[in-house]
Formats: structure tokens, sequence, C-alpha cells
């Protein structure tokens, strides 16, 4: 490839409502259902998350990169 080019793009929010905090309580259910994690361990992680939105302390970031580049003929 020639002309290659990255850019990252970070999305960065701390409204609770922001949808995927619902995917990470799902999460870390299926993590506790598989054996990754304990019971106690998901319970702990989940309540700390609760906390941290209750108390206006939730913070979320997510960086993803878009690609470009030129392929020889």
């Amino acid at each position: 490839l020639t002309d290659v080019q990255v850019e990252p793009l970070t999305r960065v929010t701390t409204d609770e409502t922001f949808r995927p905090v619902a995917h990470f309580i799902e999460g870390m259910r299926s993590a506790q259902q598989q054996g990754v994690v304990t019971e106690d361990d998901a319970d702990l992680w989940i309540a700390a998350l609760e906390e941290a939105i209750q108390t206006g302390r939730f913070f979320h970031a997510m960086t993803s990169f878009i690609t470009s580049g030129r392929k020889g003929l």
C-alpha cells in the first residue's frame, strides 16, 4: 500500500445514558455466566459502575481508527 493514512477518532462522554452502558453490564453478566469472572466480581464491578454514574464520576472514551491506502496495480 502507498499513501497510507490513519486518522484516530475519539469519542468521550460522561453521559450515563450513553447506550453502551447497558452493554457493559450485559457483557459483565455474560463473562460471569461463562465462568470468566465470579458472581461477586461481576456484582462489585457493576456496583462500581452504577456508583460512578450516580455520583457524576462516569467517564467513557473510545478510540477508533480510520485507515486508507492505495494498492499498486
